[in-house]
C-alpha cells in the first residue's frame, strides 16, 4: 500500500507539511519536516 501525495505546502517557522492519503481507508496523514530534519507525523 502506497500514499498518495495530497499536497505540500509550507508551515510555520520554515517547516514543510505535506498530506498523504491512503486510499484503502481514506486516511489522510501529515508529515512535519522541521529544518533540523526532525520528523512529525500526525493524523
Amino acid at each position: 500500500m502506497i500514499p498518495e501525495l495530497v499536497c505540500c505546502k509550507k508551515g510555520f517557522l520554515g517547516r514543510k507539511v505535506m498530506t498523504f492519503k491512503f486510499g484503502c481507508c481514506d486516511t489522510c496523514v501529515d508529515v512535519v519536516f522541521t529544518p533540523l530534519g526532525r520528523v512529525i507525523v500526525r493524523d
